[in-house]
């Protein structure tokens, strides 16, 4: 509506078209939304979800002096010092 004389420049639905609505600033509805000032407050933390199994923890490479030996097959080094070595684990011995 043209504030000077009263006539409607364009018929509308408010209900569906938010460009149709212009707040006292002159910026409209949809450039308030996009701008990001009309906001809802946040609303309450939903409840923690159910939490899966853990899943198989994959090879790990371990670095050491210690390390002695070799092998063509999957073998973990007892006496590696490495109390959670796993076959599959890599050794980099550093002395060698």
């Amino acid at each position: 509506m043209d504030e000077s004389t009263g006539e409607v420049l364009e018929e509308v639905n408010v209900l569906t078209s938010v460009d149709a609505v212009t707040f006292a600033d002159g910026q409209t509805f949809q450039q308030k939304i996009d701008s990001g000032l009309l906001k809802e407050p946040q609303g309450v933390q939903g409840i923690q979800g159910v939490q899966g199994p853990a899943g198989i923890r994959g090879s790990q490479w371990y670095s050491r002096i210690t390390i002695t030996g070799a092998s063509t097959s999957t073998t973990v080094f007892t006496g590696s010092g490495i109390t959670s070595a796993l076959v599959n684990d890599q050794y980099f011995n550093t002395s060698t």
